[in-house]
């Protein structure tokens, strides 16, 4: 179960505000945009994965306040069940 917040935190991260999409959510939408001009405002960052990033880059009038995190799977333990369930006999 990961856990973005915790995860930031953890990195020293300070996290004022979240807001969580569901997977695959249109963010195109203008709330979206306007989320990320408040933040432009308050001088703030919106972070998002690199999958969200590619829908956001090019949204209109952001400074650069896009960041683009990708979570890092880091086995301790069980990595190579883990393979033989993704790839089967060829792990």
């Amino acid at each position: 179960n990961f856990d973005v917040l915790s995860s930031l935190k953890k990195e020293g991260l300070f996290v004022d505000r979240s807001i969580f999409y569901a997977d695959h959510a249109d963010l195109s939408a203008p709330a979206v945009a306007e989320k990320i001009e408040e933040a432009d405002r308050e001088d703030a960052r919106v972070v998002v994965t690199g999958k969200d990033w590619v829908k956001i880059r090019n949204t209109k009038n952001h400074k650069g306040n896009i960041v683009r995190i990708e979570p890092e799977l880091e086995f301790l333990e069980g990595r190579e069940e883990w393979l033989s369930r993704l790839w089967g006999a060829r792990a």
